[in-house]
């Protein structure tokens, strides 16, 4: 009559110890970065020399005593006027080269400090081919101080690039003229600090205070030209006036027909317009002789109206891939934020992390309404997600940009062939006679497949789509539609995990101020949903073999860029 309920297993015979190891793990990882946060609060060192480990080779002590030499004499040595002005405020910028020709750090050249937080302007041509950036700084004691430094984001138009000292400190921003031009025949002094042990300063005079070049198949405009040679010693430095006060950024270009210098100087004014979306609406140049004057060509604010065209284009062509596909959407969003608009990583993952934020919580919730998402397996996927995410993100912070970007061309080349397999395969596969299968899964450790989309997420800033759906599909047995449904759920929540790792890591560092990829994603997340949408609705209108051919062609140009430019 009666169905008598068979007694649950004890606890202490239920396989639960390798869990509970795993979660307790988990929970140990955030307290480390609670650690993490304190430590930095506290401005102690320990967890920079830690986390620099992989960013730096020990002096050798022939190096350190040439620099103890150099310092010696240098601090012997009185000042000049023009020193005493510009010595805590123009930097020496050292990286690793791309090419691996040197595996140490090597002087690229010089920056100047533009806010006491410790942004800096340099030249893109000194940057672009290094990773691992250092920045030397003199302190008031004329003491060397170095420190990590990140690339915000390049402008090779104007070879010009907008950096971070990875700090928490105040530093002392250049002296900077009012916004009056130069004039032809102008004695002016450029200045650089090209081995991070004091100022070497140059005079010229200047030939064309505003010139339209073209230089190695591209134009530069307004150039200020000079009558003598700007070499890599100066190049990033700032060039003084008659008055002794900032006006421009030396630029050392060389010509490749014949190799002859172009002495050229980028105006200081222009350079902070290109990138006043960053430094901030209504920049006030620091030093100025009346506080409240703005830079008159800083009437705009914010972005550029191409700018946000482009983000909103960028964020509905993945999310028009997310919404038919539910991969790859992205590889094109990190990838076009590092060759379209040339941020550099530490700003890349946070807005791609609230881009996927609200792609695939609108796609979680579609998928929840018609029942296809399932949350026992999202809450029993989500511990070890996390537990990727975390440590995924922090081995980011330590790779190369290089490494990073030929990851990413992996993962590009691994979405190309998963969908030209699928294309192939599609004439016998029927997903309707797949059934949906529910509930916790049976198979041993399958928890820990959520650890490889969180990690790959964490070190790329990508959803991990492209790794968890066939992996459900192939070790859970789910049908496609579960798989995806079940990946938007878990990229959902991890995003939402790394949101607080990388805004929180960049605030507490310095790394970056929180505003700005909160002010990007704002333009890229509209374009995002929309494309969403509009993918979904494409998906049952556009042939599915077209557009899975379609896409993989993207996904193989993007990888071809990558590998080979």
């Amino acid at each position: 009559m009666f169905k008598v309920e068979e007694p649950e297993e004890p606890f202490c015979k239920t396989n639960w110890k390798l869990e509970g190891a795993f979660y307790g793990l988990l929970v140990f990882s955030l307290l480390a970065y609670i650690g993490y946060i304190y430590i930095y609060e506290q401005k102690t060192p320990i967890l920079q020399e830690i986390t620099n480990l992989g960013k730096a080779k020990t002096p050798t002590v022939q190096q350190v005593q040439d620099e103890k030499d150099l310092l010696v004499a240098l601090q012997a040595h009185p000042l000049t006027p023009i020193e005493k002005r510009f010595f805590r405020s123009v930097i020496n910028i050292k990286g690793i080269p791309k090419d691996g020709s040197t595996a140490g750090f090597v002087d690229l050249g010089s920056g100047i400090i533009l806010q006491e937080e410790g942004y800096f302007l340099t030249n893109y041509h000194l940057v672009k081919d290094a990773t691992k950036f250092t920045v030397k700084v003199f302190n008031a004691k004329m003491n060397a101080e170095s420190y990590n430094a990140e690339l915000i984001q390049g402008n090779p138009v104007n070879d010009l690039a907008l950096m971070k000292i990875v700090a928490r400190k105040v530093f002392t921003p250049i002296h900077v003229g009012q916004s009056n031009p130069v004039f032809a025949g102008e004695i002016v002094y450029t200045l650089g600090n090209p081995y991070g042990t004091g100022l070497g300063i140059e005079q010229a005079t200047v030939v064309e205070p505003a010139q339209t070049l073209m230089v190695n198949d591209k134009d530069y405009n307004s150039l200020i030209i000079l009558d003598s040679a700007i070499g890599w010693e100066n190049s990033g430095g700032p060039m003084l006036n008659s008055h002794g006060e900032a006006m421009g950024i030396n630029t050392a270009i060389y010509s490749q027909e014949d190799g002859t210098p172009v002495n050229a100087v980028v105006p200081l004014d222009a350079a902070l317009t290109v990138f006043q979306d960053i430094i901030g609406k209504g920049f006030v140049l620091p030093h100025m002789a009346t506080t409240t004057t703005e830079v008159t060509t800083f009437s705009n604010s914010g972005f550029e109206i191409y700018q946000w065209v482009g983000l909103f284009m960028l964020g509905l062509l993945s999310g028009v891939m997310t919404g038919m596909l539910s991969m790859g959407g992205g590889i094109i969003l990190v990838s076009g934020l590092i060759y379209f608009f040339h941020y550099g990583l530490v700003l890349i993952r946070p807005i791609a992390y609230l881009a996927n934020f609200f792609t695939s919580g609108a796609s979680a919730y579609k998928y929840l309404r018609k029942g296809t998402l399932d949350l026992e397996k999202i809450a029993y996927l989500i511990p070890a997600a996390f537990f990727g995410m975390f440590l995924g993100y922090f081995i980011g912070k330590v790779l190369g940009m290089t490494l990073i970007q030929m990851i990413l061309g992996v993962f590009a080349l691994i979405t190309s062939l998963v969908l030209i397999f699928e294309v192939i395969t599609s004439n016998s596969y029927n997903p309707k006679k797949e059934k949906a299968v529910l509930g916790i899964p049976t198979l041993k450790y399958s928890y820990l497949l959520g650890i490889p989309m969180g990690f790959f997420s964490g070190v790329l800033g990508i959803t991990g789509g492209v790794v968890e759906v066939p992996l459900q599909r192939a070790v859970l047995k789910l049908p496609i539609k579960q798989a995806i449904a079940n990946s938007s759920g878990v990229v959902f929540l991890t995003s939402s995990f790394g949101i607080f790792l990388s805004l929180g890591d960049g605030a507490i560092t310095g790394s970056f101020d929180w505003q700005f990829p909160v002010l990007v994603a704002m333009f890229v997340i509209p374009g995002s949903i929309i494309g969403g949408q509009l993918g979904a609705y494409l998906n049952h209108r556009v042939p599915t073999q077209v557009v899975k051919l379609v896409f993989s062609v993207v996904m193989l140009l993007i990888s071809f860029v990558i590998f080979f430019k």
